[in-house]
């Protein structure tokens, strides 16, 4: 993968990659992606364990993110 080197570039390198990733997401079966995940608070002290459960609350959070 190719580093931005201008803020051009690494908006675009972004919208690309994240058309990609909405396209692996589209490409799962609705059960994996309305699947909760198993995350438990043994795995780390890190708030997203405990709020990421599931695709939908995850890909928004970076939809929005993405938008600040």
């Amino acid at each position: 993968m190719v580093k931005a080197k201008t803020k051009k570039e690494l908006i675009s390198f972004s919208e690309e990659n994240w058309k990609k990733l909405c396209h692996l997401v589209d490409a799962l079966p609705l059960e994996a992606q309305t699947a909760t995940f198993g995350f438990g608070q043994e795995k780390g002290k890190e708030a997203h364990w405990g709020r990421d459960k599931c695709m939908p609350i995850f890909m928004s959070g970076k939809y929005f993110y993405k938008i600040l």
